[in-house]
């Protein structure tokens, strides 16, 4: 006698749906794209392309680092480009640290009258904080600021001098984790998590570690990496200076854990400050190699002459005609500082410097992006972080 598989299957589904009905099941092709990943811009090209187009939305992102490697400004400017594209974004930001500067989000282009803000006095009401939030259905993203700043309430009972727990803050960390991952994920909100390295004390040289984090590990325990679906090392790796004046910190980020693309990549990206992410400077490196600006000797810089309405005059070697067919030349800057000056100037011709990097980038492989060759930085270790 032939088994009727189909109608298995069918009365098999009928009993799962029965069963929970507040669940949906179904084939992927029913679903019309609702369970596609989509990603939330971190404001750098470089970090957009190997992270997979940015940091996923409705998905659990850890970026971790040492003290002052732009941890935090990475994730206010990922909020800014969620509210340049979706203005009425409803996003919770968790100061456990206490620490959020308002004046600096909103130099990064963060709109903080519409953030909604919490500083629990503890992890419990941070977690809880943020479950309802998520569970609002209509939450867009939430950001813990930081993980190791979520302290157990058990821990403020304990008499200073006292041990507490083994394990306290990892339990409390893996439990508020495993809550809202799932409704997270349902209710496509992008939960970013801070976290900081710390130096692994072992018991003997032996002691094996997870393979990823080194002598290092970061709070929260070993369970909660799971509920990752993208971990990211943010490591300043270098300094540009004006003079004797730094502006500018080179920040590589190491794409530690990935599930919507390969993992294990590379990206250079500048923090500027009062600036955050800073497009252009990015704008430059990234332009030098995918042939958007020229450089010619050490220091003068110019956008590409056929990316601003430029041709070359067919009639004449050299002589460049300007977007109104008169001859005219494409302008030249000697020193970097006044190319960045003038780019602030032109920002429609940023962002089509930009979207061509984009395109020609994108069809460049896994290969890792880092500054280019002879960009002039002064290299730190990374415990200067």
């Amino acid at each position: 006698m032939a088994i009727n598989r189909q109608a298995i299957m069918e009365d098999t589904i009928k009993r799962i749906r029965d069963a929970m009905p507040g669940e949906t099941i179904a084939k992927y092709r029913d679903y019309g794209g609702a369970v596609d990943v989509k990603t939330v811009s971190t404001g750098s090209i470089a970090a957009d392309i190997v992270l997979g187009g940015g940091f996923a939305e409705g998905r659990i992102v850890d970026i971790v680092g040492h003290t002052s490697a732009g941890k935090t400004t990475l994730a206010l400017t990922a909020c800014a480009e969620l509210q340049r594209v979706k203005p009425d974004a409803n996003i919770l930001y968790v100061d456990a640290e206490c620490a959020l500067d308002p004046k600096y989000a909103k130099m990064l282009g963060v709109n903080m009258d519409e953030i909604y803000l919490i500083q629990p006095d503890n992890g419990e009401d941070g977690y809880l904080a943020a479950e309802l939030f998520i569970s609002s259905g209509v939450a867009d993203m939430v950001i813990i600021d930081s993980i190791a700043a979520m302290i157990p309430k058990a821990m403020f009972e304990v008499n200073l001098g006292e041990q507490a727990q083994i394990g306290m803050g990892a339990r409390l960390d893996s439990q508020g984790i495993a809550r809202i991952f799932s409704i997270a994920h349902k209710n496509h909100t992008t939960v970013i998590l801070i976290n900081q390295w710390k130096k692994a004390v072992k018991v003997n040289a032996y002691d094996r570690t997870d393979g990823i984090s080194g002598n290092y590990y970061q709070p929260g325990g070993e369970t909660f990496k799971f509920y990752l679906s993208q971990m990211v090392e943010v490591q300043r790796v270098g300094k540009i200076y004006e003079g004797d004046q730094l502006i500018t910190s080179q920040t590589r980020i190491r794409v530690l854990k990935n599930k919507i693309a390969p993992p294990g990549r590379e990206a250079d990206f500048f923090i500027t400050f009062n600036v955050g992410v800073d497009k252009i400077q990015e704008a430059i490196e990234l332009g030098m190699q995918s042939g958007d600006v020229i450089r010619t000797g050490r220091s003068n810089y110019q956008v590409n002459p056929l990316l601003m309405g430029f041709m070359e005059d067919p009639n004449r070697e050299g002589v460049w005609l300007g977007p109104d067919g008169q001859p005219a030349v494409p302008p030249r800057f000697n020193g970097r500082p006044k190319f960045v000056e003038w780019l602030k100037t032109q920002p429609e011709l940023v962002e089509r410097i930009r979207e061509s990097i984009k395109k020609k980038f994108l069809n460049a492989g896994n290969d890792d992006i880092h500054i280019a060759e002879g960009t002039e930085v002064q290299k730190v270790s990374p415990m200067e972080e």
